[in-house]
């Protein structure tokens, strides 16, 4: 799993087919069941129910805990079972897209969101900030056809919206 992808999970929080587990538990078995009973979904273990990535100490461990559980059940569930390998940038990433969803209000321009969250530098911004944020599908560009426009700004996409509203 790429950093991106991790970001993208985290960012709406826990919901029906997404669920944070800081650790892996004793039912993990009935949880991994449940998602098998419903439409699926994701659990990601090493995440806090806030969104905070605390990764896992034994993680092959773990994924032959996620195996066995998964095996034992009538009839066996079909898991995949990945990792992320850096998750220090997964967690910066995953914080400044937040940042920028919380200080987006209607359209915006690139200096209006660097001004609400106190930056200077404009490669950082755009690099570490903007770029993930429009990656993940939480931002948009007003004008698509013309991304380095002077009178380009921003808005939240619907998924934006809503995980704005979760917060």
């Amino acid at each position: 799993m790429n950093k991106k992808t991790l970001s993208n999970l985290i960012a709406p929080g826990k919901g029906f087919t997404t669920e944070f587990k800081q650790a892996g538990t004793s039912n993990l078995g009935r949880d991994i069941c449940a998602f098998a009973n419903a439409t699926g979904g994701v659990i990601l273990i090493g995440v806090t129910d806030a969104g905070k990535i605390v990764g896992v100490k034994d993680h092959n461990r773990l994924k032959s805990e996620v195996h066995s559980a998964a095996r034992s059940a009538e009839p066996p569930i079909a898991v995949d079972v990945e990792s992320i390998d850096d998750v220090q940038e997964a967690t910066s990433d995953t914080t400044q897209v937040g940042k920028v969803i919380s200080v987006l209000e209607g359209e915006q321009s690139r200096g209006e969101l660097m001004a609400s969250l106190d930056l200077k530098n404009r490669m950082h911004f755009v690099k570490e900030y903007l770029q993930p944020s429009l990656e993940g599908g939480w931002i948009e560009r007003t004008l698509p056809d013309k991304p380095n426009s002077r009178n380009q700004k921003y808005r939240l996409t619907e998924a934006g919206k809503s995980f704005k509203n979760k917060v």
